[in-house]
């Protein structure tokens, strides 16, 4: 049995594989030149708290003019990717949270990706939290003045709550544990 791999995940992958085979490399997060991956760090994290504050116009200011972000659909531009996160702004059942983990910039220092992990909680009809969990993807780039903007975000599919672990089946009988000296 083949298992196949969603196309955006496919296309994140690449794009990363793309900037791990730059000439001259990337640099890791070793690098004498951490500012750069300090800024794209810092910029990830101010993305995140302008979600997490509902402030939609600083969000917008991260995202680049030809972005291209994956979610239920696909966003290409500023305009359509804050129009698909408007829910994240509007609506308060709804919130996101991440924090990037890895970053990595090419050795030209104007393109760089964070990979990280986030949370989405939608608050259902009856007030119960519905929280799922992923992984993303976000390449960045240097724009003039050397403000770092994301060009491409993809994330995994949220990860459904983990089910309760099942007890003993009603009327089974359980073997005593043995007793630890």
């Amino acid at each position: 049995m083949s298992t196949r791999i969603p196309r955006p995940l496919t296309f994140a992958a690449s794009a990363a594989a793309v900037l791990l085979v730059t000439p001259g490399g990337l640099r890791a997060q070793d690098d004498p030149n951490r500012s750069i991956l300090d800024q794209v760090r810092r910029a990830d994290s101010a993305m995140a708290q302008a979600v997490a504050e509902r402030d939609v116009e600083r969000f917008a200011r991260f995202i680049d003019d030809d972005a291209t972000f994956f979610g239920r659909r696909v966003s290409r531009g500023r305009d359509e990717v804050v129009k698909a996160w408007e829910p994240l702004f509007t609506d308060p059942n709804v919130s996101l949270n991440w924090w990037p983990e890895r970053v990595e910039a090419c050795s030209a220092g104007d393109m760089a990706f964070t990979i990280g992990h986030y949370e989405r909680k939608v608050v259902n009809e009856k007030g119960e939290a519905e929280i799922g969990q992923g992984t993303y993807v976000t390449i960045w780039h240097q724009r003039a003045g050397g403000v770092w903007q994301a060009m491409v975000d993809i994330g995994t599919p949220p990860s459904p709550p983990p089910l309760p672990t099942p007890g003993p089946a009603p009327g089974s009988v359980q073997e005593p544990k043995p007793a630890q000296h």
